[in-house]
Order: structure tokens, then C-alpha cells, then sequence
């Protein structure tokens, strides 16, 4: 290769590849799955539930929940500053009380 055949050289009007999107044949790459929130109808089975899903088995408001955390009444897991989390077999107590 000579000097001036510009092989090396890149052109200045030619595109760098920065805004071109590579062909790929590759099937496209899917999303991560999502994690399912909890429905009405749908609680997960886990030991720990979540205060909207402790709630809904209480069949109280959200706010009510939040309430009962913050007078000492409902015992709690907080993990970080808003991650709160609620054993069930706290919950399961209270509804077996009630009943």
C-alpha cells in the first residue's frame, strides 16, 4: 500500500460509526423480565410482605398501614430509609386475634 491511496487515513466526510446502528443477525435483544406486582387477587408467597400486599390481606388503606408502623402497632422490617417490609406471621396474628 502507497501513501497515497489513504487506507489508513480516515476521511473526514465519512461516517464514523458513532451514529450508525451495526447490522447485526442476531435475533434482537429482549428487555430483562420485569418482576410481577402483586394484583387484588394475587399475593406472593413469600415470608415478607410488602406494605401495599399487607393491606390488601387486611383489607385496610395503604395509609392505615403506614399509620399502625409509625404508633409501634404492626412490627416491621425496615431495610434502608423506604424499604419497609412486614413478617406475614405478623399479620396472619392479627387476623387469627380478630377472628
Amino acid at each position: 500500500m502507497s501513501a497515497g491511496d489513504g487506507a489508513d487515513e480516515p476521511d473526514d466526510d465519512s461516517p464514523t460509526g458513532v451514529f450508525v446502528r451495526p447490522a447485526t443477525n442476531a435475533a434482537p435483544s429482549r428487555r430483562p423480565a420485569q418482576r410481577s406486582h402483586a394484583t387484588q387477587g394475587q399475593i406472593r408467597d413469600s415470608e415478607m410482605l410488602t406494605v401495599k400486599e399487607a393491606a390488601h390481606l387486611l383489607r385496610v388503606n395503604i395509609k392505615t398501614v403506614y399509620l399502625e408502623i409509625a404508633a409501634g402497632r404492626l412490627k416491621h422490617v425496615q431495610l434502608g430509609r423506604r424499604i419497609i417490609r412486614i413478617p406475614r406471621s405478623v399479620i396472619a396474628s392479627l387476623t387469627s386475634k380478630s377472628a
